[in-house]
């Protein structure tokens, strides 16, 4: 199994089936497999997705972010491991929150959106409009 899976499957059940009832289980068992299934992006359905967020104007995806600073135009990039997306503008206040975005990324459910600017040519129109962590994006040892 990917630690994808582990991470996301472990994230997305904590939220939908925190419960000993049997019905709610199944039901957030359900909800679970729905999201998976509509956000996750494989690398074989990328222009698929990119597609949707440019027609739609936005839409939830989940991928591994990884982020390094553009030292010369002096902003946070972001690059989408199955998307396949690179160069999208992150603000800094999740480089704060989510440091290890900076050292191999994180898994991440997030809103994505759409703005081409034709003046603008050398930066991505895709837009990041949330991001949430899947996985643990530290580890606090002095607890």
């Amino acid at each position: 199994m990917c630690p994808f899976m582990c991470w996301s499957t472990s994230w997305v059940l904590g939220m939908y089936c925190a419960t000993n009832d049997e019905d709610s289980i199944k039901d957030g068992v359900e909800q679970v497999k729905q999201i998976l299934t509509d956000n996750f992006v494989r690398p074989d359905e990328a222009e698929k997705i990119k597609s949707k967020i440019r027609e739609t104007g936005q839409h939830t995806v989940i991928d591994k972010v990884s982020v390094k600073l553009n030292e010369k135009k002096d902003f946070y990039e972001a690059e989408f491991s199955n998307l396949g997306i690179k160069g999208v503008n992150i603000a800094p206040h999740y480089i704060k929150d989510y440091e290890k975005l900076l050292a191999g990324g994180i898994w991440c459910i997030l809103k994505m959106g759409y703005m081409y600017d034709e003046e603008v040519k050398d930066i991505s129109p895709f837009i990041i409009k949330s991001l949430t962590p899947i996985q643990m994006p530290n580890l606090d040892m002095n607890l």
